[in-house]
């Protein structure tokens, strides 16, 4: 009773804030020149004598009605214009006599003249469709101005951020993240802690890339999320943010900076952050009971553990605008973390009459782990007379190297299965990969783009493992491969009327070799040849509605975890890669339908997708000692419905849901087995902007994965569900200090449980692990500092990019990538 009480005194108290709200406001209706509702066209609002920052912008519903809510009394100027017509200029006054300015009707007309000195540009919708692509205007976003980027990613058509901070695309961690239009190893490799503490005001959009074409790499993953940043080429002067988490978890705080500056044609920005994590937030608990189908024999095993480490991130991009027509920009990025890593329990293998045949009792300690990587690019752009032509030269490097130093050491043991009693287990991994690519996009006429590219990639691991199996052996594993890629594309895109259509296709050469400096194999050597096609189209029957279908293909090619041959041997276990595997194809379809009004943003998807020769994990059980290797032996097909759905009843609330559901098969037909699970995942958010610079919102998930071709799930829903609650206030001048509270959580079960179980195996397994923190309460603090003053041009004309679910071009286009 107590509780419904206090729920209900906190409603009254939230409606009470948000009546207590000034409520100024202009209206008024727009028509083009012989009366029909001009419908969707942009309304901006500028207090005067400002033009450049509105304070209330939107667009006009089916009937050509406006309605804009501003926050002050005063003067003020309003803009309406909409493509192909003549923009209309209204001032009109607000004061507290008189808080509602009713503006009638506003004709326009056909566009014979432009607005004089003033620049107008078009509202781009928050949600925005192209034929292959879903964008989210980050900017738009009034979170962005204080939110890290983990939180913005949870808004986003089609992606998804648990709990512990993993991002997943269409419901699947299989996919790559760009920066600007071209790959970043830094973004893909670490997304999970970088978007975390990346702030998304330096973040202009967002883009769910869904079918990657042609001048995509032919190689890689069904889904890409491009992060567009921010470029201030109008701008001049410095700015930045600098910020401060904290929470009940880890009690470490973890402080960032970000840092903008320009200065005539150059422009530079820095970031800088770092986080850590200790035994309070990684602390875990697992038992598993494994029953072989063979011996009758069952092996129980108890772990108990936790981690602890840092990571830090740099990022610096520069840019030089030589001339109107010549563009050069740098980049350069690096992260690095380090980490140890603890756990200890017993393993019992007992017969089927319960005596005991072995037990053992294991201590693991890993660290110091570390891993580091660093990436550097170099683009040069070139911008021809014509408009939108462009030619792009690109270099890039990236260069990864892992290290790992793990000791596993056995004791209170009874009659160990082994000659040894421990492994003391050293290994490192190095990557270097290069690019060069040379990209042409050229408009042809006035509905038709031709892109044209290629692309040179040289990809070199390295791995060596020394395993020294403590009172027996040391075993040496040296590895090395190399790929080199050639590529070729074409990509050819058509706009016509309510129509729009986008066909390419993508030759690939492959040269692969291996090498074993230690002698353990012979050398080997293959060549592929891989032709990638992909067809699109999208229909728009007016400005609200549009329906897309894409076809294409995509390869993936195995990474040096697959690959690597040195053996990796337990007690009860024994695991290598395979250095035959083949690359991957994949194949997928997919129908679209968008709707997209000013309150209301709407997508609903369906995909399938399929391949014959996917990379699987094979296993067998000798005298109860699994052994397991990878193969091309799956055949995997999967069917998903998807939806993203974003309201916003007022001004000032808003209600957003992000769904997937998923049914993936999985077979493998030379060993006769198979398996279909299903997979659910939601997100909803319910956002309120109440009085005195405050905002609220409620945050609720549930995620659960059904398992794959060896291991089904079961798990409660209280299990599989998060929640939590959202408070920021701003302060200062021009906003510049924001706190936020975030709580997690608050009222559930602190120790979730999940369990799975094993099919298609020689033996009978069930397992239960403990997530040992959830609960948790966080404090955010951010500062923005400095000013960038716009150095404004006075441009006759109107930028067309406020369609509603078009085929635009916006976006990181970059050529082959």
């Amino acid at each position: 009773m107590k509780i419904k009480t206090t729920l209900l005194s906190i409603g009254m108290t939230l409606q009470a804030l948000m009546l207590s709200a000034a409520d100024y406001r202009v209206t008024g209706t727009a028509t083009d020149s012989i009366g029909d509702p001009e419908a969707y066209a942009t309304v901006k609002v500028f207090l005067l004598p400002d033009s450049i920052t509105p304070k209330s912008s939107g667009v006009t519903n089916e009937n050509g009605i406006f309605s804009q809510t501003l926050k002050s009394p005063g003067q003020y100027r309003l803009l309406l214009y909409s493509i192909g017509k003549s923009p209309a200029v209204r001032n009109f006054t607000l004061t507290a006599e008189k808080p509602t300015a009713d503006l009638g009707t506003i004709v326009l007309g056909q566009a014979d003249n432009m607005l004089g000195e003033v620049v107008v540009e078009a509202v781009r919708p928050i949600v925005s469709l192209e034929v292959d692509r879903i964008g989210y205007d980050v900017q738009a976003d009034a979170d962005s101005k204080t939110a890290m980027t983990d939180e913005i990613l949870k808004k986003v058509p089609m992606v998804s951020v648990e709990s512990d901070g993993t991002i997943k695309v269409n419901g699947s961690t299989d996919f790559k993240i760009y920066k600007n239009g071209r790959p970043n190893q830094s973004f893909s490799r670490n997304a999970k802690e970088l978007f975390k503490t990346l702030p998304a005001n330096m973040i202009e959009k967002i883009e769910v890339i869904t079918e990657p074409g042609a001048r995509e790499d032919a190689e890689g993953v069904s889904n890409i999320l491009n992060i567009v940043t921010v470029k201030n080429m109008m701008m001049k002067g410095a700015m930045g943010n600098a910020y401060i988490n904290f929470d009940t978890r880890s009690r470490i705080p973890s402080p960032g900076v970000w840092t903008t500056a320009q200065l005539g044609k150059f422009m530079m920005s820095v970031s800088l952050g770092t986080s850590s994590w200790n035994k309070r937030t990684s602390r875990y608990s697992s038992e598993s009971e494994t029953t072989y189908h063979d011996s009758g024999n069952t092996l129980y095993t108890s772990r108990e553990g936790y981690g602890k480490g840092t990571f830090l991130y740099g990022n610096v991009e520069a840019s030089y605008e030589i001339d109107t027509l010549n563009l050069v920009t740098l980049e350069f990025s690096t992260f690095g973390n380090r980490n140890h890593n603890y756990s200890h329990g017993p393993n019992i293998m007992i017969d089927p009459d319960k005596s005991v045949i072995y037990d053992y009792y294991i201590n693991t300690a890993q660290g110091p782990s570390k891993y580091l990587s660093f990436g550097g690019a170099a683009n040069y752009q070139r911008s021809t007379r014509l408009k939108g032509e462009t030619i792009t030269l690109s270099y890039r490097i990236d260069r990864n190297h892992v290290s790992q130093n793990i000791l596993d050491e056995y004791e209170e043991f009874f009659s160990l299965p082994v000659p040894y009693s421990g492994i003391h287990r050293n290994s490192t991994e190095k990557f270097l990969e290069q690019t060069v690519q040379l990209d042409w996009s050229r408009p042809i006429g006035k509905i038709m783009t031709l892109d044209l590219g290629g692309k040179f990639i040289n990809r070199d691991n390295r791995s060596n493992t020394l395993n020294d199996y403590i009172d027996y052996r040391s075993d040496l594993s040296e590895f090395h491969h190399i790929t080199n890629i050639g590529a070729l594309y074409a990509d050819y895109r058509l706009n016509v009327g309510k129509f729009g259509a986008r066909a390419g296709l993508r030759y690939e050469y492959s040269h692969l070799s291996a090498k074993y400096p230690d002698g353990s194999h012979d050398p080997f050597s293959a060549n592929l040849n891989d032709l990638v096609p992909n067809v699109g189209l999208i229909f728009n029957p007016n400005r609200s509605h549009s329906i897309k279908y894409n076809f294409g293909s995509r390869i993936q090619r195995p990474g040096i975890t697959y690959l690597d041959p040195s053996v990796n041997t337990t007690p009860t276990s024994t695991s290598q890669g395979n250095p035959n595997l083949e690359s991957v194809r994949i194949n997928s379809m997919s129908l679209q339908y968008s709707l997209m009004k000013p309150k209301i943003n709407l997508n609903l998807t369906t995909s399938y997708n399929f391949s014959t020769n996917g990379i699987i994990s094979v296993m067998d059980v000798v005298n109860d000692h699994t052994y397991s290797t990878y193969a091309n032996a799956g055949h995997n097909r999967s069917v998903s419905i998807s939806g993203y759905a974003n309201w916003r009843p007022t001004t000032k609330t808003s209600f957003m849901v992000n769904l997937n559901e998923r049914y993936n098969f999985e077979k493998n037909p030379s060993a006769g087995i198979e398996h279909g699970s299903w997979m659910h995942m939601v997100f909803f958010r319910f956002g309120q902007t109440l009085p005195w610079k405050l905002d609220f919102s409620l945050n609720a998930s549930y995620f659960c994965f059904g398992g794959g071709l060896y291991s089904k799930n079961h798990n409660t829903f209280s299990n599989n569900f998060n929640y939590g609650l959202n408070l920021r206030r701003q302060f200062l001048k021009d906003n510049r200090l924001s706190v936020g509270l975030y709580l997690s959580n608050p009222i559930t079960n602190a120790h979730p449980k999940s369990q799975s179980y094993s099919v298609n195996l020689p033996y009978t397994s069930h397992t239960t692990s403990w997530q040992l923190c959830r609960r948790n309460l966080s404090i955010n603090i951010s500062y923005r500092f400095g000013q960038l003053r716009a150095s404004v041009k006075k441009v006759k004309g109107i930028s067309n990019d406020d369609m509603v679910g078009g085929n635009s071009s916006q976006g990181g286009n970059g050529g082959a990538q």
